[in-house]
């Protein structure tokens, strides 16, 4: 191998029989493998960037650790990175383009995370997530769904929801914010159900589109939730086939996946058509100081979302959870009681700011602290609020649901995640 590369791969300290070392996996989902090394293996492959030969890299190694090391037994640990599809190489190259046509040739988007986060059986997944209600942190009571069974029909509103908020945490920890969420919806009178839901995600993994879009309904253990390939057409039409190049990224991310779930939960075989868009990132615009209506991009999809869904009574979902703060996302310290009090200060400014169905003060809102809580829900909360503002009322949104999520008890770091509804 000339020049090696590593991919872009995770990294989480483990102890394996009595040793600290760290793991490495695929973020990606792109492959299963993973693999365990020692501290200092991982600074040696920190310099296999694709700018060095071999002989180059074990000599930098050598320059920076004092530590001279065989070119040999570099490329014996190479060809076991690159047999488990972590390098950036040929056979990666190769096995991404065989993922990418049996994705295409599938007629489905499958249920990636079911059986993990979330029950893979019918009925099971119906009392589980009918549970998710009356845990501590849901709405307190199981609830009627209007028009099904005996009992039901009594919703509380006949007025439709616009736009809702909710996690797309894993349900174990976010089950009663997302009951929340959809707590409506489940109530509504079958006048109010939307005739498209659009689902905003956060793309985890974007690199290069703002956007992008599948026409891949999304299967789920309750049956599939059907995509608007019209719609679909329609945008790639009007905006070209840039709106598919990381089309595969929808194959494992689960922010748009978790909601397909409820909502195929709260609508059953009359669920409505999804429209499934994963968002990119809209850092980098916080580290540059920039104005997000000024980026041509985002502005000419919105615009060409809004003439798509013209005329349509639409249902707007954004899959977000807000900050990711303490030791397990690289800062150096964990959260105590002070810490978590200013957090939720923080995010109850930008939360403030999304009631109001304000966008730019949103985004506002995030910038401010430099985006030090990685809010990965920016993007999709930001396109729900910049989509509806073209709405002839305004947007006015009602908090129903914070929590702090612990990501691990003893770094004490935390997942802040929300729920808001728009009537």
């Amino acid at each position: 191998m000339l020049r090696p590369k590593l991919r872009a791969l995770e990294s989480s300290p483990v102890q394996h029989r009595g040793e600290s070392m760290l793991m490495l996996r695929d973020p990606y989902g792109l492959t299963e493998q993973v693999a365990l090394l020692p501290r200092l293996a991982v600074h040696l492959l920190s310099l296999c960037d694709g700018e060095r030969t071999v002989s180059e890299v074990a000599s930098e190694f050598e320059a920076r650790t004092g530590r001279p090391i065989d070119p040999a037994r570099i490329n014996d640990l190479l060809a076991q990175l690159d047999a488990a599809l972590l390098l950036d190489s040929p056979r990666f190259a190769a096995h991404r383009r065989e993922l990418e046509a049996d994705f295409r040739r599938t007629p489905l988007r499958a249920a990636a995370h079911a059986g993990g986060s979330y029950p893979d059986r019918a009925a099971a997944l119906t009392r589980y997530l009918d549970d998710q209600a009356v845990r501590d942190t849901g709405p307190g009571k199981r609830i009627k769904r209007a028009g099904r069974g005996p009992g039901a029909g009594a919703a509380t509103s006949a007025v439709a929801v616009r736009a809702l908020i909710s996690p797309h945490i894993d349900m174990h920890r976010g089950g009663g914010a997302y009951a929340h969420a959809f707590r409506p919806l489940l109530e509504a009178p079958a006048s109010a159900r939307p005739d498209v839901v659009v689902v905003f995600g956060t793309d985890h993994h974007g690199e290069r589109e703002p956007f992008t879009l599948t026409r891949k309904s999304y299967d789920t253990p309750l049956g599939a939730v059907p995509t608007d390939v019209a719609s679909v057409d329609r945008l790639a039409a009007s905006l070209g086939p840039g709106l598919f190049a990381e089309e595969l990224h929808h194959r494992r991310e689960h922010s748009i996946e978790f909601q397909a779930v409820w909502l195929r939960h709260v609508y059953g075989d009359e669920c409505p058509p999804m429209l499934p868009i994963l968002c990119g990132s809209l850092h980098e615009l916080i580290a540059r100081g920039a104005d997000p209506t000024q980026e041509p991009a985002l502005e000419r999809f919105i615009g060409a979302l809004r003439d798509t869904l013209h005329g349509r009574r639409v249902l707007v979902i954004a899959g977000a959870d807000l900050a990711h703060v303490g030791p397990a996302f690289g800062d150096p310290h964990g959260l105590g009681s002070r810490e978590r009090s200013a957090l939720v200060r923080s995010d109850a400014d930008a939360l403030a700011a999304a009631a109001r169905g304000d966008s730019r003060a949103f985004f506002a809102s995030i910038a401010a602290v430099g985006d030090r809580n990685r809010v990965c829900g920016l993007a999709p909360i930001y396109a729900t609020l910049r989509l509806c503002e073209a709405d002839a009322e305004p947007l006015r949104g009602q908090q129903v649901a914070y929590d702090q999520c612990a990501a691990d008890d003893a770094q004490k770091s935390f997942v802040s995640i929300a729920s808001m509804v728009y009537r």
